[in-house]
């Protein structure tokens, strides 16, 4: 979230219209998609409609729940102690167009942003630790891309998993830039995830 969640938000919108004669209130409570938006994006993976709307109170409604669910699912196994949000790949013109964003930001990446400090609150109240694929933690400044300010998250730690690191696109310094921001980085090799422990270089 917010990317990738096309299945969600397909299913708040079916559970939208089951309810919206009965009970409009309900109907609305756990809405993703703004009914109004008409931003034009397409995702790496040809999805025009697969982020969630930050600016609805309904999706962190939504993500409260959906926080809460997974932590009681582990209580009775292994208690939840990290919860990994994704935050990945949300395409340039997200929510540009939708009445609910409306003066709230005048990119995609400044909504995104938005969400995550938001999901960051839902998730430190739970009691839990962050973690999101590098993308989720970063925030655009003109044309680069920088980690956002991890004292603005209220968790105790955020984890950043990274997964597009290659040298050759001048992109290999983000997971230093990260560590010297006090994240706790991941290392994505291809074939699999790696722990490293990569030192802040102050």
């Amino acid at each position: 979230m917010p990317g990738h969640s096309h299945a969600s938000i397909k299913a708040m919108e079916y559970r939208y219209r089951k309810y919206k004669n009965q009970n409009l209130s309900a109907a609305k409570e756990y809405l993703l998609s703004d009914p109004e938006d008409t931003s034009e994006y397409l995702t790496q993976q040809n999805f025009n409609d697969d982020a969630i709307n930050p600016c609805l109170d309904s999706s962190y409604k939504f993500v409260e729940r959906i926080v809460s669910h997974i932590k009681d699912i582990h209580s009775n196994i292994q208690p939840l102690k990290i919860y990994h949000f994704g935050g990945d790949e949300v395409a340039d013109g997200a929510w540009m167009k939708s009445p609910a964003c409306r003066g709230r930001a005048s990119t995609t990446s400044q909504l995104k942003e938005e969400f995550v400090l938001k999901l960051a609150e839902i998730v430190g109240k739970a009691g839990l630790e962050l973690a999101g694929w590098e993308d989720g933690f970063g925030k655009h400044e003109g044309s680069t891309v920088v980690p956002m300010d991890i004292n603005q998250l209220p968790v105790t730690k955020a984890y950043a998993y990274f997964w597009d690191n290659v040298w050759e696109w001048g992109k290999g310094n983000r997971a230093y830039d990260s560590a010297n921001a006090n994240y706790q980085v991941m290392i994505d090799t291809t074939e699999r995830l790696d722990i490293v422990n990569i030192q802040p270089v102050k």
